[in-house]
Formats: structure tokens, C-alpha cells, sequence
């Protein structure tokens, strides 16, 4: 399919704008166990390396008997709307308006599946424009520290640990009293829920605002019609293109789109025409 778009959506688009039509179009879905413990997470992040841009997702870290999911909130209530609508007006349908979310509220598609597809692996899928990209691999162990300090969060009582990852310190306050050791994000390997946790740097963080044991819930597999199988290294690299070069992010998906300068001139973009503002990543190793 091939479509024409203006540089200003094209920019909208690749910082994952409320305003950009973006959703699993031929959702695959998949029931994979059953919901038997389910958090919810605020997670607040900077869509630039300045910090002028505050953005939030809410989240869920759903646990299972076999295996645990981590995906966006909204970004799957988008998807509902959107699988909803008929085929023939999908494209100019936007889910996150009728949703009526804020600017600042900035759904993500990467959904992490702890122990799934096999025991002790991880599964990343994320849907980035069009396309989701997948890669797997072992569950990375993290090394904490653990800390005297205390503190109280949703009425558990809490300890404090730190820990380094991917080239970034996080700081954590964990609860002993739910005894599981997964989440949110890739977090893992403390004896106890995380209720919060941040970066010292100031650019990512997540709080529980919610933990509800739910009645007939299941967890699902989801992915996008079209998937690419990767590894982390080339998942890394197609999602600095979002900056780098997102014309060749675009190219490589069957988009074609022009700009249009201040004097009405059209140009049909190539790779390599177009910058945008680099983003904060997580993993910067």
C-alpha cells in the first residue's frame, strides 16, 4: 500500500503522536494463560533528549500461571477502537482522538513477554508505523543492590535497590509482600513486586497506581499482520531510524510521502532527506 504524506504528519507520526492514525491493523491474537495477577503502572518519559516534552502510558504487567505480559494501556484500548471500525474507513479513523487523549498522553507498542514463547525467554514486539518488529531471546538477570531504606507505597510497606542496565542506574522500591520478580518494563530479579522505579537521570519512570487479582482475565499474544523477525541489535537500529533517517524507515515499509516547503514546494522524499529530534532510549548499550 502506498501513501502520500506531508513532512509535518510525517514528523507528528514517528514521535508517536495521539494524532497519528497508528494501531494493529489484522490484529493476531492469542490467548497464551490466565490472568491471575495484574498491575498497573504510570510511566512517565521525555519524547526529547532537552526534557521539554513530559509524556506518559499507562501500563499493564499482567502475571499468569506460565508466563508474564507487559503492554501499554492505551495503546491496546486504540487497537480495540480501531479493529472495531470498517476496513474501508481504518485509515482515516483516529482511535486516539475519539479516546480523547491529552498530547502529553503518548501510547507505546512494545509489548515484553517474560516466558513466552519457551521457559526463561523473552519476547519484544513492537509495532513501529506499520510493521511490528520481534525479536527473543534469554531473560537478561539483573544484579541489584539492596538498601536499609523503607517506605510505604499503596499501603505495602517497601524496600529500596538499585541496579544498572543497558547503560543506564535505576533506583527501585519493591515490596516482599507480593512475591513475584518480574516488571514493569525488562525489570527483574528482586524477591518482591517493583511499585516504583526510575532512572537517575531524570528521563524514564514508572509507579504503580493499581494491583487488582482479576476473575477470568486472559493474556494475549498479540502482533500486527505484518511481522518482521529481528534481533536486538537491528530492533535497536530500526527504531533510531524513527530519527535518523525516518524516510528510510518509511521507504522500507512500502510509505512513499513528499514535502512540502514554505514556498509550495514539492519534493518526493529519499532516504537520507530527513532528520528529526533524537529520542531518550532506554537501552544505550
Amino acid at each position: 500500500m502506498k501513501m502520500f504524506l506531508l513532512l509535518f504528519i510525517l514528523q507528528i507520526a514517528l514521535v508517536q503522536s495521539t494524532e497519528m492514525n497508528r494501531y494493529r491493523l489484522g490484529e493476531k491474537k492469542l490467548a497464551i494463560d490466565d490472568c491471575m495477577l495484574s498491575v498497573e503502572y504510570r510511566f512517565n518519559f521525555f519524547g526529547d533528549t532537552a526534557k521539554t516534552k513530559p509524556e506518559y502510558d499507562m501500563k499493564y504487567l499482567e502475571f499468569g500461571h506460565n508466563c508474564t505480559r507487559y503492554h501499554s494501556v492505551l495503546a491496546g484500548r486504540i487497537d480495540s477502537l480501531a479493529q472495531a471500525r470498517d476496513t474501508m474507513d481504518i485509515e482515516s479513523y483516529n482511535a486516539a482522538r475519539e479516546l480523547g487523549l491529552s498530547s502529553d498522553q503518548v501510547p507505546g507498542w512494545e509489548d515484553i513477554y517474560f516466558h513466552y514463547p519457551d521457559k526463561n525467554s523473552m519476547c519484544v514486539s513492537t509495532l513501529i508505523v506499520q510493521y511490528e518488529y520481534c525479536y527473543k531471546g534469554p531473560v537478561d538477570t539483573m544484579t541489584w543492590t539492596i538498601l536499609p531504606d523503607k517506605e510505604k507505597i499503596l499501603g505495602y510497606e517497601c524496600m529500596k535497590a538499585t541496579t544498572s542496565y543497558k547503560g543506564r542506574d535505576y533506583v527501585a522500591w519493591f515490596t516482599p509482600d507480593v512475591p513475584v520478580s518480574i516488571g514493569p518494563w525488562k525489570f527483574d530479579n528482586l524477591p518482591g513486586l517493583i511499585l516504583k522505579v526510575w532512572d537517575t537521570k531524570g528521563f524514564f519512570s514508572w509507579e504503580a497506581v493499581g494491583i487488582v487479582q482479576p476473575e477470568g482475565k486472559k493474556i494475549y499474544f498479540k502482533q500486527a499482520r505484518t511481522v518482521i523477525n529481528c534481533s536486538r541489535k537491528e530492533y535497536a537500529k530500526i527504531w533510531r531510524m524513527t530519527w535518523e533517517d525516518p524516510a528510510q524507515l518509511l521507504l522500507s515499509q512500502g510509505i512513499r510521502f513528499q514535502t512540502v516547503s514554505k514556498d509550495d514546494r514539492v519534493t518526493e522524499q529519499k532516504m537520507g532527506g530527513i532528520k528529526t529530534s533524537p529520542m531518550p532510549q532506554l537501552e544505550i548499550e
